[in-house]
């Protein structure tokens, strides 16, 4: 997140921007000074950033505030010694649905919460917990192969500001 604003200015296509963002309920807020979500200062608690997520991210399309919300939670998970072998076998399958169509793999969809549940139960104490919410936060919005797809999008992007933060790996 640039400029210590944890709601970017942005043009979401529809004729709205002007120098606000979004915030976690669609209506433009004013920007908020956040020098955490930038890296710098005290990190944001992981109910703040939970709080800024926004279904229509999973069931209508992203957009710029989404890409904000992964960068501040993959920055969480990186700080809080989260390492991307931890999530593999999660991610891993998140890809083999989409590579195989949500449609035909809907039943393994559906199994990766308690595959989550297990990853967490074996790993406390780290940003699993912290992946565990969010994706409980957005897995019930996921209803079709678009949102499904959407619901990808929001994890790759979780899981690259996590790699990019992530001084371990």
């Amino acid at each position: 997140m640039k400029d210590n604003m944890l709601f970017q200015p942005h043009n979401d296509g529809h004729g709205n921007g002007g120098g606000q963002g979004r915030n976690t309920q669609g209506n433009y807020a004013q920007p908020h000074n956040n020098a955490a979500a930038n890296g710098q200062g005290q990190a944001l608690n992981p109910q703040t950033i939970i709080g800024l997520y926004t279904k229509e991210w999973i069931t209508n399309e992203p957009t710029p505030s989404m890409i904000d919300f992964a960068e501040a939670a993959g920055k969480y998970m990186a700080k809080n010694k989260m390492t991307y072998s931890q999530i593999r076998n999660v991610y891993g399958e998140i890809k083999r649905i989409q590579m195989g169509g949500y449609d035909n793999k809907k039943a393994s969809f559906y199994l990766l919460r308690p595959k989550v549940a297990y990853a967490v139960a074996r790993m406390r104490g780290n940003g699993l917990e912290f992946f565990q919410q969010v994706f409980t936060k957005a897995y019930p919005d996921v209803s079709n192969a678009k949102s499904f797809n959407n619901f990808c999008a929001l994890m790759e992007a979780i899981l690259a500001y996590h790699k990019a933060n992530n001084d371990q790996e």
